[in-house]
């Protein structure tokens, strides 16, 4: 699908462009150019569609990004307890990290 619209974005600006190059005589019947101009007008219209192309694309992109995205991005600490970083540890069940010194003020300086 992606080649699909890579390829016709390409044809459509190369056959635009040698149209204005080359001014209006390109657009006689029987000029080999208008021929390839009135075939280019129509690529986009062909199945699939840009808009449905892309969305086919983006679906998928995002769909293989998510199964292999770390679940937690935020780096929210693991809540089983075996993580532990700088003297607060978390706990299963604990209502707020306990710094060493016991208090559940974390900015608080321990004694």
């Amino acid at each position: 699908m992606g080649t699909k619209i890579l390829a016709t974005r390409h044809a459509t600006t190369a056959v635009r462009t040698a149209l204005r190059l080359l001014g209006n005589p390109v657009l006689t019947r029987g000029n080999p150019l208008e021929c390839h101009f009135r075939d280019i007008q129509c690529a986009p219209v062909h199945a699939p569609q840009e808009d449905t192309a892309l969305l086919a694309i983006g679906t998928s992109a995002l769909s293989a990004w998510a199964s292999t995205a770390d679940p937690d991005p935020t780096g929210a600490p693991d809540p089983t307890g075996t993580s532990a970083t700088a003297g607060v540890s978390v706990t299963a069940g604990a209502s707020a990290p306990t710094t060493t010194s016991g208090t559940s003020d974390p900015t608080e300086e321990p004694t």
